[in-house]
């Protein structure tokens, strides 16, 4: 065989070895970024019952009715509505609640009702990396377009995924090519074949490298 032919050869292995390395960084690059507190989840939880805002005002008619055109006045004056949850830290969270994001909404106004959803929020629990991509995996689409996650990229591994599979798929087709050519002789279209084969996996590698681990 050619050297060319050996060059080109060690082109396109290299780069599926180097696609596989794009996914497995991948993976570990999301995880990475769910540890630093950049990637996070947002948890289900319920408000705990509203106080009486008229046993409020009959003790102090002073004060003024609760203004309850404010939607965070509204939240907290209604029980078990249903909100995402984030980033507690003295004493207060924040919160979404349809399409109205609060800040500083106080922790004592909500509950868990998932004791493993309560750790996670409050930092006692964190995700291993195993169980942090178990977790993504099983995210539907509508969930990771939904407020549960902070970034629908922590599942961006899963293209390099699909595109390692392509690269792979391309590239038996070119093997069974290689081998027909081989079989009939065809030594001229051999070379041409390997060319061809050694640009594209350059090409998909370096695409899926910069589409989807590169981000800096």
């Amino acid at each position: 065989m050619k050297a060319r032919n050996v060059v080109m050869i060690f082109i396109i292995i290299s780069c599926l070895v180097f696609a596989v390395g794009d996914y497995v960084f991948a993976m570990r690059d999301s995880y990475n970024r769910y540890v630093s507190g950049e990637y996070y989840f947002r948890y289900h939880a319920k408000t705990t019952e509203a106080p009486d805002a008229f046993e409020a005002y009959a003790a102090n008619p002073d004060a003024p009715l609760p203004d309850y055109s404010d939607p965070r006045v509204m939240l907290l004056g209604t029980t078990n509505a249903k909100v995402y949850a984030y980033g507690p830290h003295d004493g207060v969270c924040t919160v979404i609640y349809g399409d109205h994001v609060f800040d500083d909404f106080p922790l004592y106004r909500l509950y868990f009702e998932d004791e493993e959803e309560s750790k996670l929020f409050y930092g006692t629990k964190t995700y291993t990396y195993e169980e942090y991509i178990d977790v993504v995996n099983n995210l539907t689409k509508d969930q990771l377009n939904s407020d549960y996650v902070s970034d629908k990229a922590m599942a961006n591994y899963n293209n390099v995924k699909d595109f390692l599979f392509i690269l792979i798929g391309v590239d038996v087709l070119f093997g069974i090519i290689f081998f027909a050519l081989i079989k009939s002789e065809l030594e001229d279209k051999i070379d041409l074949l390997l060319i061809v084969a050694a640009l594209y996996s350059i090409f998909w590698e370096v695409i899926t490298f910069f589409i989807f681990t590169y981000r800096g």
